[in-house]
């Protein structure tokens, strides 16, 4: 089994539906195995949602008021919502199991869970299983 766990990358990305089909394939048992693969692992994302909240925290605090990335590390138009992502794996016979929010604490430079999802959030997804 292949698992894969990508944290904060897809709201860095421009062609998010190449990055998911590539993620996708990695996680099967082999490259040629295009159709459901039952048991073939798991992908774990971690990303942004693209609110109104997380433009806020995301980008105007973290990068121009605390400085905890660069100015210009975020595009708000690359944050990626929950049904977006849903809609992906779907494409790339994926079942989206879990998704959880998650909160930074820059004070204890630690994530955490959280059930808010409307700023950073965890998605637990696998293949789906043959009918």
């Amino acid at each position: 089994k292949h698992t894969q766990t990508h944290t904060q990358v897809l709201e860095h990305v421009s062609d998010i539906s190449l990055m998911m089909h590539d993620l996708c394939q990695l996680v099967r048992r082999s490259p040629e195995e295009a159709s459901h693969v039952p048991g073939a692992g798991a992908l774990y994302i971690t990303t942004i949602n693209r609110t109104n909240l997380s433009y806020g925290l995301g980008i105007m605090a973290a990068e121009n008021l605390m400085g905890l990335v660069p100015p210009g590390t975020h595009e708000w138009h690359k944050f990626v919502k929950p049904e977006e992502l849903r809609t992906h794996l779907d494409h790339n016979h994926f079942d989206m199991h879990r998704t959880t929010g998650a909160f930074y604490n820059p004070l204890l430079d630690r994530w955490d869970g959280f059930p808010d999802t409307s700023v950073n959030y965890l998605v637990f997804s696998s293949p789906k299983t043959a009918t």
